[in-house]
C-alpha cells in the first residue's frame, strides 16, 4: 500500500508548481518577449497535451503494474525536472 503521507507530498509540491507558475507568469511573459496568446498556449494548451497524451497510458499501466513504482519512477522523474529547472534559474540569475 501506498503512504497516504507520501501520495500528499507528492499532491501539495505539485500543486505549488502550478502557483509558482501562475505568479511568475507576467515576469516570464516580459522577459521572453512573449504575447498573451504565446504564454496562454504555454500554461494551457501545453499542459491539457501533456495531461491528455500521458495520462490514459500511464493510467493503464497502473491498472496491470505495480502502483508503488509507478509512483516512484513518476515522482523521482518530477524530482529531477525540477532539480534542472532550478539549477538553470540560478546560472539565469547570476
Amino acid at each position: 500500500m501506498v503512504c497516504p503521507r507520501l501520495l500528499t507530498a507528492v499532491y501539495t509540491s505539485n500543486h505549488v508548481d502550478g502557483l509558482i507558475l501562475g505568479i511568475l507568469l507576467e515576469p516570464i511573459k516580459i522577459d521572453l518577449n512573449a504575447s498573451d496568446t504565446q504564454m496562454g498556449f504555454l500554461v494551457g494548451l501545453a499542459f491539457a497535451i501533456f495531461y491528455a497524451t500521458l495520462g490514459p497510458p500511464i493510467t493503464m499501466l497502473a491498472d496491470r503494474k505495480n502502483r508503488r513504482n509507478i509512483i516512484t519512477a513518476a515522482a523521482s522523474l518530477l524530482d529531477v525536472a525540477r532539480e534542472k529547472n532550478a539549477g538553470s534559474l540560478a546560472l539565469n540569475l547570476s
